[in-house]
This record gives structure tokens, C-alpha cells and sequence, in this order.
């Protein structure tokens, strides 16, 4: 039997599909470079995210990280030119858990979630 997507799952691919149906979908990389020759971006919840760099934000719910990785790359969608969206990396719901340290009992959780979705793109022109 296959797995069932998880509402958060299903929430991440709508985001995802409704993105999508603006562009024309080109072949996924698996390298440094898409098909145009350019270099992808990283687009994950909070903005652009540079190599090395950390992440913008980590957000307190996957609605909320999802939500802000839809506004930054319609927001990158918006800055540039072209009709073919390249994916290197589909967008990925990732969670994050701190657990408290023994030496630090003031704190007020025994744990604190926390989420990021990533992803990386090109939005280009078609490769020739």
C-alpha cells in the first residue's frame, strides 16, 4: 500500500503545483548549473538564500514556512525574465527540533520545533 501524503505534504505540493502552472516546466537538474548554463537559486521560506548562508527565517509553523517560500519565489518569479522554471530541488518541508539543555532549566520547553522549506530553481529561457 502506498503512503498517504501528510496534510502538510499536500499543503507543500499544492503550493508547489499552483506555482507551477505558470511556467512551463523544464527537465530537473542534477547539477551546479540548469540547462540554460545560469546558476539556480535558493528560494526557501523567508527569501533568497545565498551559498553558506543561513537560512532567512525559521518559522513556527509548516503553514507559516510554507506561505513565505510561495511569496519569495513569486517574488524572485517577478524579478526576472522568462517562461521555463527549472527545478534542481523541488521545495522540501524540513522540521527542526531544539530540545532544552539540562544546564538551562529556566527555558520554557522541554522542546521547540521549528520549520524551513527549501528549494532550489532557475526561471529562464529555454535551453537550446
Amino acid at each position: 500500500m502506498a503512503d498517504t501524503p501528510s496534510g502538510e505534504q499536500r499543503e507543500l505540493d499544492a503550493a508547489r503545483e499552483s506555482f507551477e502552472r505558470r511556467f512551463q516546466v523544464g527537465p530537473d537538474g542534477n547539477s551546479a548549473t540548469a540547462p540554460t548554463g545560469e546558476k539556480y537559486v535558493a528560494i526557501c521560506s523567508g527569501g533568497e538564500k545565498e551559498e553558506g548562508k543561513t537560512f532567512p527565517c525559521y518559522c513556527t509553523s509548516p503553514t507559516i514556512a510554507i506561505e513565505l517560500c510561495a511569496y519569495a519565489a513569486n517574488k524572485y518569479a517577478a524579478s526576472v525574465s522568462g517562461n521555463v522554471l527549472y527545478w534542481r530541488e523541488r521545495p522540501m518541508l524540513e522540521t527542526v527540533i531544539f530540545r532544552k539543555p539540562v544546564i538551562i532549566p529556566q527555558l520554557p520547553a522541554e522542546e521547540m520545533r521549528i520549520w524551513i522549506v527549501y528549494s532550489r530553481m532557475l526561471i529562464g529561457e529555454a535551453s537550446k
